[in-house]
């Protein structure tokens, strides 16, 4: 006769069902924070600012940043975008003509800001340029200033373009690519002379895992394979960062820091930087350990560190639904624009503050905050221009 089944205090499938529940109710809380519905769009801070607009191709302006002089803003845009956008999985281009993107610089010294494109040196994908993240370093050999771009080439390999500056001269300098940074987005340079090779090292946000459409659609709900990935110039190979991230977006830090914006969790996570050595590796290694994060009212895109009040300033969609929406939507007559938010947080006191909001009527979708003195400047990825606030 078999024995009467053993009576467990609490069976295994009670445990499958509450790990499901609790999985559900995760995903829940990402999608309601995302949908903005609980966001009343509003205008603040908004009367002290002008819209900067310039020649064609002056627009989605996806990320800006300061020069190394003080008033010279640079902005990656690309017309194509709103036609075109291999991260969202957007290809409404069908017979239109392909439009090139390009780097601009933008005086903001003069009373009216004189906007510029930059000439850029032959290159491979040089008519099949389409920038997204950039960077600013100085060459420690030449004093030259270098500029890195993320390229998203269209229906091909994304790199990260290497040029030197020269006036309006861009002269190209190298092109990286590697099978781990397929979906480059935003890009920080690491100043240490243990990893300096031909050009930076630098720390990239991979903001998807998976480039099958399908998967690519649902993996930052559903896994959370994005990460953070380290280039190592000297070795020209690729290390790992942080995993498990749910879109990791923009990039800022301070060579102690590391910023990340985190897209669909809606935070920016603060990294300390380090450098360890191995007993069985010649190379020195560089890991990243979690210090602190920031939650926001908004689903977070690019960042910006402002060295003098030790601050980070972070640009997002307080209405990611509606953001997508318009993205997604080929008349972008027949929706409304998505909305622009800005905010600073201080990691040393972990304080956060709403700098700039609108509705998205003047100026929406913004995806850029640049700090340069008493002025900020915003950029956006569906709109022209930039927004420059005094």
């Amino acid at each position: 006769m078999a024995p009467p089944p053993l009576k467990y205090w609490f069976h295994m499938n009670n445990y499958v069902k509450i790990g499901l529940m609790a999985y559900f109710a995760h995903l829940l809380f990402v999608f309601i924070g995302l949908s903005g519905i609980f966001h009343e769009s509003k205008k603040l801070n908004i009367d002290s600012c002008e819209k900067i607009t310039g020649p064609s191709g002056f627009s989605q302006c996806e990320h800006a940043l300061m020069s190394n002089t003080p008033g010279i803003i640079y902005a990656g845009c690309d017309p194509m975008r709103l036609d075109y956008n291999s991260i969202m999985n957007i290809d409404h281009l069908g017979n239109k003509e392909r439009v090139n993107g390009g780097i601009w610089r933008v005086d903001s010294r003069q009373t009216s800001p004189v906007v510029e494109k930059f000439n850029i040196d032959e290159f491979e994908q040089r008519d099949n340029f389409h920038p997204l993240g950039m960077a600013i370093d100085i060459d420690p050999k030449t004093g030259q200033e270098l500029l890195l771009v993320v390229n998203l080439p269209y229906k091909d390999k994304a790199s990260v373009e290497v040029f030197s500056v020269d006036g309006l001269q861009l002269t190209h300098k190298r092109t990286i690519r590697h099978p781990k940074m397929s979906s480059p987005n935003s890009l920080y340079v690491f100043h240490d002379d243990r990893f300096m090779g031909d050009v930076p090292s630098f720390f990239f946000s991979q903001d998807h895992y998976f480039s099958f459409i399908p998967l690519k659609m649902v993996e930052n709900i559903l896994f959370g394979f994005s990460y953070v990935g380290f280039y190592n110039a000297r070795l020209n190979d690729v290390e790992k960062g942080v995993t498990g991230m749910m879109f990791a977006n923009g990039l800022t830090g301070d060579d102690e820091h590391l910023y990340v914006a985190e897209t669909y969790r809606r935070t920016v996570k603060q990294y300390k930087i380090a450098v360890k050595s191995y007993p069985n590796d010649v190379h020195p290694r560089v890991t990243l350990n979690y210090v602190s994060e920031a939650k926001f009212d908004m689903a977070v895109d690019n960042l910006q560190y402002d060295a003098q009040k030790k601050e980070v300033y972070v640009a997002g969609h307080p209405k990611p639904l509606q953001f997508m929406l318009y993205t997604f939507t080929q008349d972008k007559s027949s929706v409304v624009a998505p909305p622009s938010q800005v905010a600073r947080w201080n990691p040393s006191s972990g304080h956060t503050q709403l700098v700039l909001e609108e509705d998205g009527s003047y100026f929406g979708g913004a995806t850029t905050a640049i700090v340069d003195g008493q002025s900020l400047i915003v950029s956006s990825l569906v709109d022209t221009g930039l927004l420059i606030c005094k």
